[in-house]
This record gives structure tokens, sequence and C-alpha cells, in this order.
């Protein structure tokens, strides 16, 4: 069976993103991808990701590797097209964009309880 590879990188300007496509060694062809058109793949590929018969873990391993967005931008807006007791949460991470968590209260407040209990005892 053919082994097929796909590396990605950035053009020299960082205009864009560049997947080349190999088979056994050697290249296939690549796709240039703008930001925008990146942002629409990455999206397509969650919904892909997400319709997996194999789903993401449901709990965080202790021993899992993960990546971290630094301070990242978030918002809390008034309006959502959740139930009205339901509080919006939406994170901008620099790669992944923004993702919106809508949090049913009892979640919010678990949330909000483990946040401040954190800033709580280093003050």
């Amino acid at each position: 069976m053919a082994r097929v590879d796909i590396a990605v990188g950035v053009t020299n300007d960082r205009s864009q993103c560049i997947l080349q496509l190999s088979q056994d060694g050697k290249a296939q062809g690549h796709l240039s991808l703008d930001a925008p058109a990146l942002d629409d793949l990455i999206r397509r590929l969650a919904l892909c990701r997400q319709n997996l018969a194999e789903q993401v873990v449901p709990e965080l391993e202790p021993v899992s590797r993960i990546d971290f967005e630094k301070y990242p931008g978030w918002r809390v807006p008034d309006q959502h097209p959740g139930a009205a007791n339901d509080s919006m949460l939406i994170l901008r991470h620099s790669g992944l964009g923004w993702l919106a968590l809508l949090l049913e209260p009892t979640r919010a407040l678990t949330i909000a309880h483990a946040l401040t209990g954190k800033v709580l005892q280093k003050l």
C-alpha cells in the first residue's frame, strides 16, 4: 500500500499555508491557502473530527500533553442562541480562531468557582 504524507508550512512572507502531498516520498501536489481559506478548512476538519465514531476522549489524562494559548481573548455575550439561563463563553485561540462554548448554569458556576478559587489561593 502506498504511503501518503502531508507536509505543512508557511510561505516566507507568511501570507499562505502550504500543504504538500507526497506519495512514497514523491511530491504529488500542493495546496496554497490564505488565512480565510485555512480557517474554513480548519472548521470543516473540526466538523469531520466531531462526527467520527472515535470521539475525543471525554476526560483529560494526567499524562496528556496539550498545547495552550497564553492569555487568550474572551467574551461572554449577553445574547446567544442558548436557553435564557445558559451562558456563552467565547475564547480566542490564535491558530484555531474563536471557539464558543454554551454552558448550563451549574457548569458555568463550577468553572467560575474553580477559576476564582485558584486566583484567591495565589493572593
